[in-house]
């Protein structure tokens, strides 16, 4: 797996990245990781990511 696409899941896993906030999640990736923004999809060179949410119960998920 690529070093960036590895980083990337562990921290969205992991209890740094912020929890059943769609707006904050979606800042916090792309400061981070330096993600361009197109439409609802933020991309790299390395993968390409979609963010959503359900009200309930609260999740948050990750289309890659």
């Amino acid at each position: 797996m690529n070093k960036i696409v590895k980083d990337f899941v562990d921290y969205i896993v992991s209890l740094d990245c912020p929890q059943n906030d769609k707006a904050k999640v979606k800042k916090e990736i792309q400061d981070k990781f330096s993600l361009t923004l197109d439409r609802s999809v933020f991309y790299c060179d390395s993968f390409a990511v979609r963010i959503s949410y359900t009200k309930t119960p609260s999740y948050l998920c990750i289309f890659a």
